[in-house]
């Protein structure tokens, strides 16, 4: 369903869209000898039936992650919608050695989108819809020297944001 050439999806594209994967590893025959030592193929999910799920998933460090996708079609048009949210305070590992890091919250979230109408049998318009945001507050490595002859020659380095 997705067009061919449509590359950096990465950050918006759900997991909860691929029907299946495969991974092609090993000797690669000759007409891929440019291609990385390994290849993934995946196919979205069929939406002849309409349906989706709703998830709500929580876990330690205050994880809380939902997510919603749902998919169908109507005559010859195909849709797909996804999105999922990722809070948690571990946005990334801590440069200390206690357990907790200050300002170590993360705020991510994600939307895809997809219409696809099969106009024709040799015709497609498909229209892809995607966004995602974000956030990884720095956490703080208290009782810090600044370095440099610029600012002041002390600085509660807790502070920082």
């Amino acid at each position: 369903m997705v067009p061919e050439g449509v590359s950096g999806l990465g950050p918006f594209l759900d997991t909860n869209f691929i029907g299946s994967m495969s991974l092609l590893t090993g000797a690669l025959p000759l007409s891929m000898v440019c291609a990385p030592p390994a290849s993934s193929t995946f196919t979205g999910r069929s939406f002849a039936t309409p349906g989706g799920e709703v998830s709500l998933y929580g876990g330690s460090r205050q994880t809380i992650t939902p997510s919603f996708d749902y998919g169908g079609s109507v005559g010859n048009t195909e849709y797909f919608i996804s999105a999922r949210g990722n809070w948690n305070d571990l946005g990334i590992e801590n440069p200390t050695p206690g357990l907790n890091a200050i300002h170590d919250q993360t705020q991510q979230g994600k939307f895809f989108g997809l219409c696809v109408d099969h106009a024709r049998r040799s015709t497609r318009f498909s229209v892809i819809s995607a966004a995602s945001h974000s956030a990884f507050p720095e956490p703080n490595n208290p009782n810090q020297t600044p370095l440099g002859d610029f600012g002041p020659a002390t600085y509660d380095s807790t502070t920082l944001q």
